[in-house]
C-alpha cells in the first residue's frame, strides 16, 4: 500500500459524506470542506492529481466553505451535487474544459437548502431530500414541486445518503420516522384546477349584505359600484377545498390597477384595496400551484368607482364652456377699453405736443444763455486753477520755511543748552561759597533767569518733538504723591515772593502706580507757572489729585486739577488758549521774575496730555480764577510690557522706533531681530538687512526676550557686550526656551579672544563675527547659515534621520524631533491621524508644532505627515519588486492613505515618477 497523492492530502481527508465517478473517470469526493476532484486516468509516478474546490462552488470569492453531501449523474450525463447549506448545483463543462456551477436554492423553489440526497426518476425528474421536505425538480419546466408531512410524508427530515431507486422505478428515502416510497407514475405533473368562490364583501371594515351597494350576494353578483370617497373595501374568497394543498396559493389582480398577479401567503384568502381612484376595474382571483401563477381558472367581478361630481365629464365640459365664454367677454371688453384709451391718449399726445413745442422754444433760449454763462465760468475756472496752484506752491514754501525755522531754532536751542548748563552750574556753586548779601542777590537773579532760559529752550525742543511726532512716553512705577510734591516744591519760592499760597488736595486710593515722570512734570510745570502768572498777590493756588474708577469702561482714571484765584479766562479765549503761539490780550497777568509769555506752554501741555491718552479742559470758577482739569488713564500695570508702536528704542530726538514699522513688512520675508546697545550700529545692521529681510530692534537681551514673546523671529543677530543682559546670557535663554531654541543665532562682537568664541559656541551660537566686519561678509555668512540649514532639512526629509540635522544630543530640539519620529512610526498607518492628533500626541500646541517643524525640517506638520508616509511607500515599492505580493492600492492603504488615486498624485509630485512605473522600473 502507498499513498495515492504526492502530498499528504490523504492524511487530512476525514469524514467523506458522498462520492461519485463521472463519465470522465474522475472521482468526486464530498466532505466537510468542499469537494475533491481526483483524476483516475493518468497517474504520474504512481500518484494521482486532484483539484480541491473548497469554497462555494458558484462564488468561490465569497470564501464560504462548501459542504457537499451527495452526487447524481442524470440520463443526460449532467452531474448534480447536493450541498449542506447552499442547495443543489448543476455542473457545466465549458469549452476550455473548466467547470462552472449553477446553484438552485429556496429562492428558486427548493424545499430547503440543506440537501441529504439526490435521485433521478424514469421521467427525468430530479428528486431532492432535505431536512424539511422532499422536492421534485422538473428539468423541462425548470420548476420545483415540494412535498411535506401534510402531503403524506411520515417525516420532513431525511437522512444523509439514505436513498435508492429500484428496478421497478420506485424511489425510497430514509427519514427520522421511517421509510418513504415514491412512485413517480402515480404523481401527475398536471395541476388540478379549483374554482374560487367569493364569500364576503366589506366596505370601510363593515360587512355588506345584498341590497346595499350590491344587489345580490357577492358570490353571484357580477358588479360592485362604489364612490370615490370610500376609503377601503375588502373581498374574501375560498376555493372550497377542505384538504390543504401545500403547493397551491391564491393569486389575484385588479385589472386597471395592479400590473401583474399577486401571490398571497399560504393561509391568505382576503384582499383589501384603499383609496382607489375613480374608474372601471376588474377584480380577478384564482387558486393555482405556487410555481404556475399563469394557469388556473379565474373568478372575476367588475368594480366601478364613481368619481366626485366635479371630476365627471359633464361638469368638466360645463366649466370649459364657461371659461370660453369668460375669455370671449374679456376679449371684447379689452378691445372696447383699448379703443377708448387710444382716443384719450391721442388727445393727451396732441396737448403734450403743443406744450413741448412751447417748452422747446423756452429751452432753446435758456440753452443760449447757459452757453454764455458756461464760457464765463470756464474762464473763471482757469483763473481759480492758476490761483490754486500758486497758493499750493506758496503753502509748500511757507511749510518748508516754517520747518526750516523750527529746525533752525531747535538746533540753536540745542546748542544753547551746554553753555546755559555751564552758566547755571558755576552760579549755583558761587551761591554756596559767597557770603556777601549783594552778591548773593545778584547771583539769585542770574540763576533764576538762567533756569528760565533753560526752561524756554526745553519747551522749544519739546514743541519740535511734538510737531515731529517724536514725543517719548516712558512709564515707570513710583509714589505719585511724592512725585507731585517734588514738582510743586520749587514753585513755592516764586509763590512766596508774592505771598501766594499753594494748597494740596490729594485723594489717592493707592499712591504707587505707573506714570510718565517727564511728561507729567512738563504738564504740572506749565500749569503751575501759568497759575502763578495769573494769580494776584496774596492769592491762592490749589492742586488736586484723585484716583477713581469709571464704571462705563471698567477702567481706572487719574484726575488732576490746578485751580487759581485770578481773574479767570474770558469766554472768547477759552477755546484759543490751547492753540500754539496764542497769547490773550484781555487777560490780566501779574509780574513774575524771569517769566514772560511765549504762547506754547498750554499748547505743549495739551499735546502731552493727549499723548498720554487723556483730556484737558478749563473752567472758570464761580467766585474767581480758573481751574485747568485733566483726566488720565491710571495704570496699575506697566502698559509697555508688550512691544507697542509708541515705544521707542533710542532718545526722543531720533527717528528710529523700538520696533520697525510693521506696515512696511513683507509677509514672505524672514524676520531678523538685531540686538545691539549702540544705536548707530543697530541702525547700520538693520539698513544692511532691510533690502532682504524684515527687521526688529532691541537694545539689550531683556528687550530682545520681550520681543521674542510677541513676534515670530527667524534669525537673531546679537552683540556680545550689552547692559542688563549680554549676548551670551541671551543665547543661553533662547536655547533653553523650547519655543525659541530652533532660531539661528549670530554673535557680533569686538572681542577677539578664543575664550569668548568658545563660550559663544558652547551656548549654542551658530556663527561668530568679529567687529569691524565687511557688510558683504555679514550677508554671505547669514545666507550660508540659512542655505546649510536648508540642505540639512532636505537630507532629513529624504532619510528621516535626526542625526542629519546635526542638532546637539542634549538639546530640546533633538528630543523634540526624536519624539516626532516615534509618534509618526506608531501612527502612520492610521489614515485619520491628522495635525491636531499629531500635536496632541507629541504634547505641544498645534501652532507650536507647525512652527517647530517648519524651522527644523522645512515642512509644516501636514506636509511632514504626508512626506513620511510617501517615503515609507517608496521603500515598500522597492521591496515589493522582488516579492510582488502587493499592488499599489495595498501599499497606499498600508501607509495611511484612504484614496489610491490621491496617493498616486502625491507620490508623483514628490518623486517625479508614478508608483506603477517605479514598480516596473
Amino acid at each position: 500500500l502507498q499513498k495515492p497523492f504526492r502530498d499528504n492530502l490523504s492524511d487530512h481527508i476525514n469524514g467523506i459524506i458522498g462520492s461519485m465517478i463521472d463519465s470522465d473517470n474522475q472521482l468526486w469526493l464530498g466532505w466537510s470542506e468542499g469537494v475533491y476532484v481526483i483524476d483516475l486516468n493518468k497517474p504520474r509516478d504512481s500518484f494521482f492529481s486532484y483539484d480541491h474546490l473548497k469554497y462555494k462552488l458558484d462564488n468561490p470569492q465569497s470564501k464560504l466553505v462548501e459542504r457537499i453531501t451527495s452526487f447524481c449523474i442524470d440520463t443526460d450525463g449532467i452531474l448534480w451535487l447536493g450541498s449542506d447549506g447552499f442547495g443543489i448545483y448543476k455542473r457545466t463543462i465549458n469549452d476550455d474544459g473548466s467547470y462552472s456551477f449553477q446553484s438552485f436554492t429556496t429562492s428558486h423553489g427548493l424545499a430547503n437548502n440543506n440537501v441529504k440526497g439526490l435521485l433521478e426518476d424514469d421521467k427525468g425528474n430530479l428528486w431532492i431530500s432535505t431536512i424539511n421536505g422532499l422536492s421534485c425538480y422538473n428539468k423541462k419546466t425548470d420548476s420545483f414541486t415540494n412535498y411535506y408531512e401534510e402531503d403524506g410524508l411520515v417525516s420532513g427530515q431525511f437522512y444523509w445518503n439514505a436513498y435508492i431507486k429500484t428496478k421497478s422505478g420506485l424511489l425510497y428515502f430514509g427519514t427520522l420516522n421511517g421509510l418513504v416510497a415514491v412512485n413517480p407514475e402515480m404523481i401527475s405533473s398536471d395541476a388540478a384546477e379549483y374554482r374560487v368562490t367569493l364569500t364576503d364583501f366589506y366596505v370601510n371594515n363593515e360587512r355588506i349584505n345584498p341590497g346595499r351597494i350590491i344587489r345580490e350576494d357577492i358570490s353571484v353578483t357580477d358588479k360592485i359600484t362604489l364612490h370615490e370617497k370610500t376609503r377601503s373595501f375588502s373581498i374574501d374568497f375560498s376555493a372550497l377545498n377542505y384538504r390543504a394543498i401545500s403547493n397551491y396559493v391564491y393569486a389575484y389582480q385588479l385589472v386597471g390597477y395592479d400590473e401583474s398577479w399577486i401571490e398571497l401567503d399560504k393561509d391568505g384568502h382576503s384582499v383589501t384595496y384603499m383609496n382607489l381612484p375613480a374608474g372601471n376595474y376588474e377584480f380577478q382571483v384564482k387558486y393555482v400551484p405556487k410555481d404556475q401563477l399563469q394557469t388556473g381558472e379565474i373568478t372575476q367581478i367588475s368594480v366601478y368607482i364613481k368619481p366626485y361630481f366635479y371630476k365627471t365629464g359633464w361638469f368638466i365640459s360645463l366649466m370649459i364652456l364657461l371659461a370660453i365664454l369668460v375669455v370671449i367677454m374679456l376679449h371684447f371688453w379689452r378691445v372696447r377699453s383699448y379703443e377708448h384709451q387710444q382716443k384719450v391718449l391721442k388727445q393727451i399726445v396732441d396737448d403734450r405736443t403743443g406744450e413741448i413745442e412751447k417748452q422747446k422754444e423756452v429751452l432753446t433760449a435758456q440753452k443760449n444763455e447757459l452757453s454764455q454763462r458756461n464760457e464765463l465760468l470756464s474762464s473763471q475756472n482757469e483763473k481759480i486753477t492758476r490761483q490754486k496752484e500758486q497758493l499750493v506752491g506758496m503753502s509748500q514754501k511757507m511749510r518748508k520755511m516754517t520747518t526750516e525755522r523750527l529746525d533752525f531754532f531747535t538746533n540753536i536751542s540745542h546748542e544753547f543748552r551746554t553753555p546755559i548748563t555751564l552758566i547755571v552750574g558755576p552760579v549755583e556753586r558761587a551761591l554756596k561759597l559767597s557770603t556777601n548779601p549783594y552778591v548773593i542777590e545778584q547771583l539769585n537773579f542770574a540763576e533764576r533767569n538762567a533756569r528760565y532760559l533753560l526752561t524756554l529752550i526745553n519747551q522749544l525742543m519739546d514743541f519740535r518733538k511734538i510737531e515731529s511726532n517724536k514725543l517719548e512716553i516712558i512709564y515707570t512705577a513710583g509714589n505719585f504723591q511724592e512725585f507731585m510734591e517734588s514738582v510743586i516744591s520749587p514753585f513755592e519760592f516764586q509763590a512766596g515772593d508774592r505771598d501766594i499760597q499753594i494748597l494740596r488736595r490729594f485723594d489717592l486710593e493707592d499712591r504707587f502706580f505707573y506714570y510718565d515722570d517727564e511728561g507729567l512734570r512738563k504738564i504740572m510745570t506749565n500749569l503751575l507757572s501759568n497759575a502763578i502768572k495769573y494769580t494776584p498777590n496774596k492769592g491762592e493756588i490749589t492742586v488736586y489729585a484723585k484716583s477713581f474708577s469709571e464704571t462705563s469702561t471698567n477702567s481706572h482714571k487719574l484726575y488732576i486739577a490746578v485751580k487759581d484765584s485770578g481773574a479767570g479766562v474770558p469766554e472768547e479765549d477759552k477755546e484759543k488758549v490751547f492753540r500754539r503761539f496764542y497769547q490773550s490780550s484781555n487777560h490780566l497777568r501779574y509780574p513774575v521774575h524771569g517769566q514772560s509769555g511765549t504762547g506754547i506752554g498750554l499748547y505743549l501741555t495739551k499735546q502731552v496730555v493727549e499723548a498720554l491718552g487723556g483730556n484737558i479742559w478749563l473752567k472758570n470758577n464761580k467766585k474767581a480764577g480758573t481751574t485747568f482739569r485733566i483726566v488720565l488713564p491710571l495704570h496699575k500695570l506697566n502698559p509697555q510690557v508688550q512691544v507697542m508702536k509708541h515705544e521707542r528704542r533710542f532718545p526722543a530726538d531720533e527717528e528710529d522706533l523700538h520696533v520697525q514699522n510693521l506696515r512696511n513688512w513683507q509677509k514672505e520675508r524672514l524676520t531678523f531681530l538685531v540686538v545691539e546697545d549702540n544705536r548707530d550700529m543697530c541702525r547700520y545692521v538693520c539698513s544692511l538687512l532691510s533690502p532682504y529681510y524684515n527687521t526688529l530692534e532691541a537694545g539689550n537681551g531683556v528687550e530682545a526676550l520681550k520681543i521674542l514673546e510677541h513676534y515670530n523671529v527667524d534669525f537673531i543677530i546679537s552683540d556680545l557686550m550689552m547692559p542688563e543682559m549680554d549676548g551670551l546670557e541671551l543665547s543661553k535663554n533662547v536655547k533653553e526656551n523650547f519655543t525659541l531654541s530652533h532660531i539661528p543665532f549670530l554673535m557680533l562682537t569686538a572681542k577677539t579672544s578664543e575664550k569668548a568664541r568658545t563660550d559663544s559656541y558652547r551656548m549654542g551660537v551658530d556663527s561668530y563675527i568679529v567687529k569691524p566686519f565687511d557688510e558683504d561678509m555679514l550677508i554671505a555668512r547669514i545666507r550660508n547659515i540659512l542655505e546649510t540649514r536648508e540642505r540639512y532639512q532636505q537630507r532629513f526629509i529624504d532619510d528621516m534621520s535626526v542625526d542629519i540635522l546635526e542638532i546637539s544630543e542634549e538639546s530640546n530640539d533633538k528630543k523634540f524631533m526624536d519624539r516626532v519620529l516615534v509618534v509618526m512610526k506608531e501612527n502612520y498607518q492610521n489614515s485619520y491621524f491628522e495635525v491636531s492628533d499629531f500635536a496632541e500626541t507629541v504634547g505641544v500646541s498645534k501652532s507650536l508644532m507647525n512652527k517647530k517643524l517648519k524651522a527644523l525640517s522645512g515642512k509644516s506638520a501636514g506636509e511632514f505627515i504626508r512626506i513620511y508616509r510617501l517615503n515609507l511607500a517608496y521603500n515598500i515599492i522597492l521591496q515589493n519588486k522582488k516579492t510582488k505580493n502587493k499592488n499599489i492600492a495595498d501599499i497606499a492603504y498600508e501607509v495611511g492613505f484612504n484614496d489610491p488615486k490621491y496617493f498616486t498624485r502625491c507620490f508623483s509630485k514628490q518623486f517625479d515618477i508614478t508608483p506603477s512605473k517605479l514598480l516596473e522600473k
